[in-house]
């Protein structure tokens, strides 16, 4: 696997925007990480059997984990969306399956109405695809940027740690170590209007190409699960798992991953 970082000018703003590439085969599989998380988060995929033939790209949005925020960015969903794609033409892997992780889901979602002849599957873990997924992000949109960065945003990351369950604990480490404060206030207006004003489930399920849905078993509540179940969406469930499989319950849930990257 190997680290590597490129430089933009994006808006007239300097970036150095950081990913992983672990060589493989002729297939591809982009990850996009959710709010406050980083490409770290699927690290474990580089060392996962099922994935061992398929080459694996993993990106840093700005402001997570070793990419750059600048001071005056505000950045929101469609930039992150712009700053993928400009990291892929870096890259130039051909044709690849998009997956995206919560807030991740939305921009692969976005990225992948935009630029459909790049994109041959699109897998969505939890991504946002109704307002009901806003319940943290619609918080931090409504406070003051100063407020959120420097009094709520150690609050919150005391509140994840302190959490029993491994996924969260996992996250509460990349906060601390990996998340720009201004990065996550920045980009959960366009998250919460995206969610709520949009009909990104509608959007998701008009996708011409084959489509994947994981969610983990304790949150088998989710309120457009039905509507999943009754398209042509490949919908898993990951076991003993919460809103973080990877940490949870990685081999299945990058089993499942590959069986539909087979099928399609």
């Amino acid at each position: 696997m190997k680290e590597q970082t490129y430089n933009f000018n994006y808006k007239n703003f300097d970036l150095e925007v950081s990913c992983f590439v672990r060589p493989g085969g002729s297939s591809t599989l982009l990850f996009l990480h959710g709010l406050g998380c980083a490409k770290n988060d699927f690290y474990g995929a580089t060392q996962n059997q099922y994935l061992k033939e398929m080459t694996l790209i993993g990106i840093d949005f700005p402001g997570c984990g070793n990419s750059s925020y600048p001071e005056k960015a505000r950045f929101g969903i469609d930039d992150l969306v712009n700053i993928t794609d400009l990291v892929l033409d870096k890259l130039n892997p051909g044709k690849i399956v998009v997956l995206g992780h919560s807030m991740g889901g939305l921009v692969g979602l976005l990225f992948t109405e935009k630029f459909p002849a790049k994109v041959t599957a699109f897998i969505n873990v939890e991504g946002n695809l109704a307002g009901s997924d806003c319940f943290f992000s619609r918080k931090v949109a409504g406070m003051e940027r100063g407020e959120f960065i420097n009094h709520a945003f150690e609050k919150y990351i005391f509140r994840v740690k302190i959490n029993q369950n491994k996924g969260l604990q996992e996250h509460a480490k990349i906060l601390k170590k990996y998340a720009s404060a201004a990065a996550m206030r920045d980009v959960c207006p366009t998250l919460v209007s995206y969610s709520e004003e949009e009909d990104v489930l509608k959007r998701f399920l008009d996708l011409r190409m084959p489509v994947q849905f994981i969610y983990g078993s304790q949150n088998n509540k989710l309120p457009y699960l039905p509507a999943l179940k009754n398209s042509h969406c490949k919908i898993d469930e990951i076991s003993s798992s919460g809103h973080f499989p990877f940490y949870e319950n990685p081999d299945l849930f990058y089993e499942v991953i590959a069986k539909f990257i087979k099928m399609k």
